[in-house]
């Protein structure tokens, strides 16, 4: 349903509401409880999505997010620094500082989700 490092997983199952604790009590999280990782995921993206308020775009915004969400919001950081703190996600993702093949798996993640899936699910519901 989602993937979560250990440390991340550890971080969010102390964040969810009182019923979905309940039925996780492990400070390690459940990431492989469905009801438990989509309720991680959700709010991790939602904290993910609130701290790229400074994006230049609504586009570039959703990137970020995705992007922090699949190759950790540490390296975004440290690339925009690298790209004198840019607000447009095509600066940023031009600046990889990790080895070739994980800046290519991190960069194609968004267009894989907003080009390729959303228009999907839009179909799927009638949008």
């Amino acid at each position: 349903m989602a993937q979560f490092t250990p440390a991340t997983a550890a971080q969010y199952a102390k964040l969810l509401p009182p019923e979905v604790r309940a039925r996780c009590p492990s400070v390690a999280g459940c990431p492989t409880d469905p009801n438990w990782a989509l309720n991680a995921l959700s709010l991790y993206d939602y904290n993910l999505h609130k701290g790229y308020g400074w994006a230049a775009t609504a586009d570039d915004r959703w990137r970020l997010t995705l992007a922090a969400y699949n190759g950790g919001a540490h390296w975004l950081a440290r690339e925009r620094a690298k790209v004198n703190n840019s607000t447009r996600w095509a600066d940023i993702a031009g600046a990889c500082m990790r080895a070739p093949q994980y800046c290519k798996e991190n960069h194609d993640y968004p267009v894989v989700i907003l080009e390729k899936w959303l228009p999907v699910y839009r179909g799927w519901l009638g949008l």
